[in-house]
């Protein structure tokens, strides 16, 4: 498989753990949510930007030299950028901002 979703709790919150593999398996980025209302599609998507990017600025032989764990300066810029674009799904996705929506309206209906 070239991706894989964990849940599970840590420190009492329940979260989700994303990875991603491009084909050799040189490149494998990880992203973990914390709750629930963030869409499987919507982490993969993150995941596959930030990968293809990632191949963008950096050389396979830079890549395979990487420490685990160790992001380089431009590539932390590049991670707080994308962090930044997809911490609102509803922005970037209308099927969330319509849960959102159809959520908002349960709550008015059950206040009356």
């Amino acid at each position: 498989r070239d991706h894989q979703v964990v849940v599970g709790e840590y420190g009492g919150e329940s979260g989700r753990l994303y990875a991603l593999a491009d084909s050799q398996a040189l490149c494998v980025v990880f992203v973990a949510v914390r709750g629930a209302r963030f869409p499987e599609r919507m982490a993969f998507g993150l995941l596959q930007e930030f990968a293809e990017k990632v191949r963008m600025v950096q050389s396979e032989t830079s890549l395979s030299e990487a420490m685990a764990g160790r992001l380089t300066g431009s590539l932390k810029g590049l991670m707080k950028d994308l962090m930044k674009d997809y911490s609102n799904p509803s922005k970037l996705d209308k099927v969330t901002l319509v849960h959102e929506k159809v959520d908002n309206i349960k709550g008015l209906m059950q206040d009356k």
